[in-house]
């Protein structure tokens, strides 16, 4: 989810330049990393001759960048982008040390409250709507954004797959019975509101 950012800012992201971001998740996998800075994974001279920065950063107003990498038995599971106009400046030493210091908590918040409550609603959606787990993943992925490729790379699938798992969605009892679980998944699937 974006804040203060063009409304479109987190889709043009998901489908076209995630993979160019040096700070992708991909890239931290393996590393027990909690927090990066885009300038500690390429030269600044190197970043504003990429298309990455010239079609995305730039239009989004947006030069320095800082992430959170959350994880889960070793596996990242969620990220928190800062994202700073050039007039601001470099994040300093301190704000760096502050957000590494915060960091562990915000795990412990996001893995003992935020994720068990997700799945507690992912498997009513699952009971009411009758979706198999993969066609909740596929689902999850869809309403962020994400296109079939994109989808079948995230969960390691054929696009073959991923295509007609799209379309099984409408056979649905739910959806055949006339009630409109698509509205129900756009609802289900918005970001957390932190007041319920």
């Amino acid at each position: 989810m974006i804040f203060n950012g063009a409304q479109d800012m987190e889709k043009q992201y998901t489908q076209k330049y995630s993979t160019m971001d040096p700070l992708s998740p991909d890239r931290f996998r393996d590393k027990d990393t909690r927090v990066a800075t885009l300038d500690s994974q390429i030269a600044p001279h190197l970043l504003k001759q990429s298309r990455y920065y010239q079609e995305f950063m730039l239009p989004n107003e947006h030069r320095y960048v800082a992430d959170m990498f959350f994880r889960l038995e070793g596996t990242i599971v969620a990220i928190l982008s800062i994202l700073r106009a050039e007039s601001l400046g470099n994040f300093t030493a301190s704000e760096l040390e502050l957000l590494n210091s915060v960091q562990p908590f915000m795990e412990y918040s996001l893995n003992t409250v935020y994720l068990p409550r997700r799945q507690q609603e992912r498997q009513g959606f699952h009971q009411q709507y009758q979706l198999t787990e993969r066609e909740l993943d596929v689902l999850e992925l869809l309403m962020s954004g994400a296109n079939n490729k994109q989808i079948a790379t995230e969960l390691n699938l054929g696009l073959a797959t991923v295509k007609p798992t799209c379309t099984t969605f409408f056979r649905k009892p739910a959806y055949s019975h006339g009630q409109n679980w698509s509205a129900a998944a756009c609802n289900f699937y918005r970001p957390a509101d932190p007041l319920r």
